[in-house]
């Protein structure tokens, strides 16, 4: 994931710098924040020491350590649903919502763009398998808005099958499993009104499982980023 992203950095960036229309019209008019690598200490300690780590590197009592980042956000049923409370355990929840660095940063600049400069849409980059998620995950209800939600990830199907033919499959966070604290609850919580819809997504990248073979990540950088873009 993290790397199919930085592909994607660089297809913007050096596609804005040539010159090329679509780019420059794009970021023209509309500004695009990117953060390849929240979890930094347990992104470096997958490639040292355990490829499955997926939590953050933070010293539990006991003698553990980390927190599932994506299990720390704010959100109803917060450690009831999908998460643990057992700090050895992969999908610990913390001490407490944002109790972690790298959540409380990446909330707190989500909730200044939301109150600032009008942000629309959100998306996480994950690992496991073909999929576009979209709230709720906390919960089997539907979100408000998810007609429009379906319908977005829908496009995002077919722009992504028209790349390479590999079919992602658009559904709420809970038609993967349910699970509460997730990035992709707390920026829809944040960014959604009775006026506008706010696009919160999840890739799932294109797998298989979360170690997928290194030449899947062009091809996932190359089959997203137009889904992301021209939806």
């Amino acid at each position: 994931a993290n790397s199919a992203v930085m592909y994607m950095m660089n297809a913007i960036g050096s596609g804005y710098a040539a010159g090329e229309e679509k780019w420059v019209n794009i970021l023209n008019n509309i500004v695009i924040y990117i953060a390849p690598t929240i979890n930094i200490d347990g992104y470096k300690y997958a490639w040292s020491t355990d490829r499955m780590w997926r939590k953050n590197r933070r010293p539990n009592t006991g003698g553990s350590f980390g927190v599932d980042l994506n299990r720390n956000y704010d959100s109803p049923a917060f450690c009831q649903v999908g998460a643990s409370t057992n700090p050895t355990s992969n999908t610990y929840c913390g001490t407490g919502p944002l109790s972690e660095p790298e959540t409380f940063a990446s909330a707190s600049f989500i909730q200044y763009l939301i109150a600032n400069e009008n942000l629309r849409a959100f998306m996480d980059q994950h690992t496991s398998g073909p999929l576009i998620l979209y709230p709720w995950g906390w919960t089997n209800d539907l979100a408000p808005d998810n007609a429009a939600l379906h319908s977005w990830g829908v496009q995002m199907e077919d722009s992504i099958f028209a790349i390479h033919g590999h079919r992602y499959e658009a559904m709420p966070v809970t038609g993967l499993y349910p699970c509460a604290g997730t990035a992709v609850d707390y920026a829809y919580l944040e960014g959604n009104n009775p006026f506008q819809v706010f696009y919160s997504t999840t890739f799932e990248g294109r797998g298989p499982g979360f170690n997928p073979a290194p030449s899947n990540i062009l091809l996932a950088g190359q089959e997203q980023l137009p889904a992301i873009i021209d939806t």
